[in-house]
């Protein structure tokens, strides 16, 4: 007597030969919402088997939650809009705008036209090495966090099964040793820089280690005068509003370890005062001699002659003129003037931890690795330790 056959399990469909030569099977994926209809899922093969190990496959991913549903999406909008959704309400402005400038510039540009569900690890790996032929690993660490983030985004969403940005490999961040000025070199830079309007800003920045975005944004009412203090709360930085214009904007510090009260040395205390006071006879010569100029607290420290914002490109313009006029080498950078200020503090043996707080700090060994250089005259000192130590 003849077996009967097995009754087929419930929702793997059968599979049957189409007119065509191929093979299909249909199963039934739920019903349609819309019309209350039962909707189907097919899968077409040459062969039974083939379509078979399809359907299997379908089936062992939805029963497990592996199942990614097919889709068109291509890289160049998905990522464009987890950026406007996901990071600008939680990023700085300035950290914004570097974000969405390297995707426009090279995420979108390169692989914008790919589907999300057919970029793979290789295909990022050959964008990742071509950047880094033309780009500063700096610059490549920037865009892999953009789109390694998006790409994060869609496993979690199960748009993709992983992600293709994790298993690449990025050129190493190469930290540029910093060049500071010798004593000889930092006496002419002063000398120098007394001639021009901003001498204080200059000075301010060499004996308090702030960055240049974080002078230009300071207020006088966050200098204490009687408590010899300098309060650093913002930051000023342009930024992009709109797809090719940008603006000055201040902002808050990036980290709270940004946020710090620096001591004042009694030779910046005057020169900030004297700075004041020109800055009233500069703002009474523009509103006349008659009325009476007042600084108000939320007035700007270093600013344009009518009390606008001063562009931080301009102060870099007129550390370069410094630097001429003075006759020093033209590598030394306007951020130099912080590392002087971290260098100095190393080499007279003051602790690193005051030194990471004032800073603004978070990381010991990225103080140590910038600022932590020796000269020639450090590294014989150090040898002459041993005099005392070792005799013949």
């Amino acid at each position: 007597m003849a077996k009967k056959k097995g009754k087929r399990p419930q929702g793997e469909g059968s599979v049957y030969q189409r007119k065509d030569g191929k093979w299909e099977c249909k199963i039934p994926v739920g019903k349609d919402p819309s019309t209350g209809k039962l909707k189907r899922k097919s899968f077409y093969g040459a062969s039974q088997e083939e379509v078979r190990k399809k359907r299997d496959e379908y089936l062992t991913q939805k029963r497990t939650g592996t199942y990614i549903e097919p889709s068109k999406l291509t890289v160049g909008p998905f990522v464009g809009d987890w950026l406007k959704v996901f990071v600008k309400p939680n990023k700085k402005a300035a950290t914004y705008a570097k974000y969405e400038s390297v995707y426009l510039t090279h995420i979108n540009k390169d692989l914008g036209n790919i589907e999300l569900q057919k970029l793979t690890t290789m295909k990022v790996q050959e964008f990742y090495n071509t950047k880094a032929a033309k780009l500063s690993s700096s610059a490549v660490s920037i865009i892999h966090i953009v789109l390694h983030g998006a790409m994060e985004y869609a496993v979690e969403e199960k748009l993709i099964p992983k992600n293709p940005t994790s298993k690449t490999k990025r050129p190493s961040v190469k930290h540029k040793e910093v060049v500071v000025m010798t004593e000889e070199e930092l006496q002419k830079y002063l000398l120098a820089a007394k001639e021009y309007r901003m001498f204080a800003a200059f000075f301010t920045a060499l004996t308090t280690g702030l960055r240049r975005g974080e002078l230009c944004a300071l207020r006088w009412k966050h200098i204490d005068f009687k408590k010899e203090i300098l309060k650093v709360r913002e930051s000023l930085n342009r930024v992009q509003v709109e797809r090719g214009k940008t603006e000055l904007r201040i902002d808050t510090l990036k980290t709270d370890n940004a946020k710090r009260d620096i001591p004042l040395l009694p030779e910046t205390i005057k020169i900030l005062k004297d700075h004041r006071e020109k800055q009233k006879k500069e703002r009474q010569d523009i509103e006349g001699e008659n009325k009476v100029v007042e600084l108000k607290d939320n007035s700007l420290v270093f600013c344009t002659e009518e009390g606008k914002f001063y562009e931080p490109r301009n102060l870099l313009r007129l550390h370069k003129v410094i630097l001429k006029k003075a006759g020093l080498r033209t590598d030394i950078k306007i951020h130099t003037l912080r590392h002087q200020f971290a260098t100095m503090l190393l080499k007279k043996n003051v602790n690193l931890k005051y030194i990471i707080d004032l800073l603004g700090h978070a990381d010991e060994r990225m103080v140590l690795r910038t600022y932590g250089h020796s000269d020639d005259q450090d590294l014989k000192n150090a040898i002459l330790e041993l005099k005392d130590v070792i005799k013949a």
